[in-house]
């Protein structure tokens, strides 16, 4: 009798929907999926599972016949020590899935910013009608997007569509001009496009080449009156300078929805800078119903190629983080 190969799905966010879709698909494929609200209910059938989808590291351990780990997010940082993800395991993410809503939330909160709506909405819940006398356009403005992957590329269309005076990128090979972006220079030459920065967009990884990108020193690059807003991850960017440069009124604005720490504890001084929007990490994560879409079908789509020994799209590489 053919043993049955089984998939560990962890994943509380999927819909009913695509719960039906994905395991009719699976049987299809020969695999029988196995649902769990969290990892601790899994533990027990992790140690038969050939394939764990979802953000379950105690599963690792005991998933002694692993052979695919599919993470449902984006960044694959959490899972870069050494040893945590057993030797010989493929390793895929679901870059791609994330890119509308959270281009969605850096239009949302960089016109907050440039249009002090923080401030309209406060007093107005206070019930105190003043009108702000100066606001800012996104229209004219010279934007940088440090980080030109499907994300940073998605945040570039959805800014360009405001009519800045230019969308200049920041990456790794220097490469990928003349479609999101009019420019795209290499991370060495960071220190070219940041005096270009009248908006700044962060989009980076969870890589050691990303620690500190945004660094006190390359901060003071950035044109008075500049604003930043930093979706990719929080290590990237220095807080207490960002702080500092909020307080004395070098930069106009920022918005945080990854921090160094999280969740941000109740007496961080992070609460307390002004012009600083904070979000929960919430720019993306599975609350939109397209993330959680795209997400079940980049699975299903690595699952047949899984079933069909062909080589896996979403495939990462641990060492890189990405």
């Amino acid at each position: 009798m053919e043993k049955r190969r089984w998939i560990a799905a962890v994943t509380p966010w999927m819909d009913a929907d695509l719960k039906e879709l994905l395991s009719g698909r699976a049987q299809e494929m020969g695999f029988e999926i196995r649902w769990f609200e969290t990892e601790e209910e899994a533990l027990e059938t992790a140690a038969e599972c050939e394939v764990l989808y979802g953000m379950a590291p105690k599963c690792l351990a005991a998933a002694k016949r692993l052979r695919w780990f599919c993470i449902p997010f984006a960044g694959v940082d959490r899972f870069t020590a050494p040893g945590l993800v057993p030797e010989g395991v493929l390793v895929t993410n679901s870059a791609g899935a994330y890119g509308p809503a959270i281009a969605e939330h850096v239009v949302m909160v960089s016109l907050m910013l440039l249009r002090r709506e923080d401030r309209v909405f406060r007093r107005m819940e206070k019930r105190f009608w003043q009108k702000e006398k100066s606001m800012d356009s996104l229209e004219g403005r010279s934007i940088v997007v440090a980080g030109t992957g499907d994300l940073g590329r998605t945040c570039a269309g959805r800014l360009r569509a405001f009519g800045p005076r230019a969308v200049i990128g920041i990456s790794r090979s220097g490469r990928g001009a003349g479609q999101a972006f009019d420019r795209v220079y290499p991370v060495s030459e960071a220190e070219k496009a940041l005096p270009e920065a009248e908006l700044l967009v962060m989009t980076l990884p969870g890589t050691a080449e990303t620690e500190n990108f945004l660094s006190e020193e390359r901060m003071a690059l950035l044109p008075r009156g500049a604003y930043v807003v930093n979706v990719g991850r929080g290590r990237s960017l220095d807080e207490k300078a960002l702080a500092a440069r909020l307080r004395d009124g070098r930069l106009a604005g920022a918005a945080l929805d990854v921090m160094r720490h999280e969740p941000l504890e109740a007496d961080d001084p992070l609460w307390e800078v002004p012009n600083l929007l904070l979000t929960p990490h919430c720019a993306g994560d599975m609350t939109v119903r397209g993330t959680r879409e795209r997400c079940a079908h980049f699975f299903l789509e690595d699952l047949d190629n899984y079933a069909h020994q062909r080589n896996l799209r979403h495939l990462v590489s641990l060492e890189r983080g990405y």
